[in-house]
């Protein structure tokens, strides 16, 4: 144990000394001189979780909580019913949008939502969704 002990000292007396901030700056000093490397790595590889390609809707699904809200109009969206979700912004997550509110997508977003609609109206094995899907591309290619 002694051992043990008295290489760890010595270890730590290798380190070298934390630099003292200067008496103007109000930060605190620093305990190491520089971030373990796999740790920027992964800081660099994902800057956001939430990031996407395109602004607008991305999916239809049926809402499978209470308490979400409708991003355009702060209502409620009641479990079970149709959803969209959609992009505001490509650095934070998917709000859900009420089928109904889809004429306030702003015209920015428009063209992708397009696109993503058509591609699930192809894609999607349920009727009742795929519907929806139809619908709400005639409403934003009306508009």
């Amino acid at each position: 144990m002694k051992a043990d002990a008295a290489g760890v000292a010595d270890y730590v007396s290798a380190l070298p000394e934390p630099e003292h901030p200067s008496a103007s700056s109000s930060k605190r000093p620093c305990k190491r001189s520089a971030p373990h490397p796999a740790a920027s790595s992964n800081l660099v590889s994902n800057q956001s979780s939430f990031s996407v390609s395109s602004l607008g809707i991305q999916c239809i699904t049926r809402c499978k909580r209470k308490g979400m809200v409708c991003y355009f109009c702060n209502c409620g969206v009641d479990k079970g019913d149709m959803r969209f979700e959609y992009i505001h912004r490509v650095d934070k997550p998917a709000r859900s949008i009420h089928t109904t509110c889809l004429l306030q997508v702003p015209p920015e977003a428009r063209q992708p939502s397009i696109a993503k609609l058509r591609g699930m109206i192809e894609n999607h094995d349920d009727d009742e969704f795929r519907s929806a899907c139809r619908s709400a591309l005639e409403f934003l290619s009306a508009s």
